[in-house]
């Protein structure tokens, strides 16, 4: 099972890059 940290990071990265993505 991946650590909360992963997740956060990476939850964080995809939402950085969908963001960039909208504006």
């Amino acid at each position: 099972m991946p650590q909360p940290k992963s997740i956060v990071a990476h939850l964080a990265a995809m939402s950085d890059k969908q963001f960039e993505r909208v504006s």
